[in-house]
């Protein structure tokens, strides 16, 4: 089958886990709308408004699974059988609108850290301001709840935000597996 055919047609696998999406966080916060296109916003640049920039992952190309938390899947209320499936490996390697998952998925980027007990820090913000302050190669794919406990998924290397200092928003395991 085609990517285009998958991306239409929902996967068995996962379904449940996307049925328990909630994205409190795009539902009840102010975008950025300086650029309305989340494949474009992908460059280095100044956010001044809004909470969070809706982006699109970069998924990887041949992507495979090289390990796993049963913990944090079992948490996740992801069966073991779900993990080996072909959904699994592309929602969570960035392509998240081919992995058959509903259209409302979408992923965003932020600036998780302006400021600290109301001291602002612009120090690591390439332009000075705290205008560009955030993670440059994180985007958040997703709330999910489950038995009540609400947990943001967040890709880590999965291509460049308007936060990143010029890189490729790629990230290796070592600094990536926490």
């Amino acid at each position: 089958a085609s990517a285009s055919a998958s991306a239409s047609t929902p996967s068995p696998a996962l379904s449940s886990f996307f049925s328990r999406f909630d994205n409190s966080w795009t539902e009840q916060l102010t975008p950025n709308l300086e650029v309305n296109d989340p494949s474009a916003d992908n460059k280095m640049r100044p956010v001044r408004h809004g909470h969070y920039v809706a982006v699109d992952p970069r998924p990887l190309t041949e992507p495979r699974l090289l390990l796993h938390s049963p913990e944090m899947v079992a948490a996740l209320g992801i069966s073991e059988e779900e993990v080996g499936s072909p959904a699994f490996l592309r929602f969570f390697s960035g392509d998240v609108r081919a992995a058959g998952s509903p259209g409302r998925i979408a992923a965003w980027a932020t600036p998780y850290a302006l400021s600290i007990m109301g001291t602002p820090y612009t120090s690591n913000c390439p332009f000075g301001t705290g205008e560009g302050y955030g993670d440059g190669r994180a985007s958040s794919v997703g709330e999910v709840v489950t038995d009540g406990a609400r947990t943001e998924l967040q890709l880590k290397g999965s291509g460049p935000t308007p936060f990143c200092r010029g890189a490729d928003g790629r990230a290796v395991l070592r600094s990536s597996i926490r």
